[in-house]
């Protein structure tokens, strides 16, 4: 007795469209694709939030030294 399911070949899923087996190759390719993504883009969504909050922080002091300097 066979007590181990085998595992579908991803050419054959492709090319007939077995929805089961076509969902499992996309879904290991997604969180492939993810955990080889995640260590490169981590640095650059730091900097972008850092950059934004900089920019965000001289924009909002900017706007209140020309508030209080134009009400004087």
């Amino acid at each position: 007795m066979d007590f181990f399911l085998e595992q579908p070949d991803m050419m054959e899923a492709m090319m007939t469209l077995n929805p089961i087996a076509t969902s499992i190759f996309i879904l290991s390719w997604t969180i492939g694709m993810a955990a080889m993504m995640f260590p490169a883009i981590i640095p650059m969504i730091l900097l972008y939030n850092r950059l934004i909050s900089k920019s965000f922080d001289d924009s909002h002091r900017n706007h209140k030294s020309d508030y209080y300097t134009s009400s004087t």
